[in-house]
């Protein structure tokens, strides 16, 4: 039963780590190449994409039923383990929401960190120009 419902919900989970990545220190590679902002980018488009339809409560979007003659994930939980709609979507709407929080909560650690930077930039600065007069 974990392992069918985790598809969505750690699709929720690999995207909020993939835009977390974003918020790395200065001192790893991927701060210092672009692939941050790919993570960001495929991270924040994977998180909507998953998690719109479980917000927006729409069952069709989330697909219930067989695909590829598999039964989905969803079609599962309600019909082998015998979950409520209700229950699923509140599961995933919990998921979804403490992943936002995540992500809000290291976007505000990101902005401290940064300015940390500035001004340790701005008194390295001022210690060299101090030093040029």
């Amino acid at each position: 039963m974990l392992i069918t419902v985790g598809g969505d919900a750690m699709g929720l989970i690999l995207a909020t780590l993939l835009m977390v990545i974003f918020y790395l220190g200065k001192d790893t590679q991927l701060y210092k190449g672009s692939l941050r902002w790919g993570f960001l980018a495929i991270g924040a488009a994977a998180f909507m994409d998953i998690f719109t339809p479980w917000y927006n409560k729409d069952i069709s979007a989330i697909g219930y039923g067989m695909t590829g003659n598999i039964h989905t994930d969803s079609f599962k939980m309600i019909n082998v383990h015998l979950w409520q709609w209700d229950s699923l979507f509140t599961l995933h709407n919990t998921i979804g929401y403490s992943c936002l929080l995540v992500a809000v909560c290291a976007y505000c650690l990101g902005i401290k960190q940064a300015n940390q930077w500035v001004k340790e930039r701005a008194r390295q600065d001022r210690l060299k120009s101090i030093r040029n007069t």
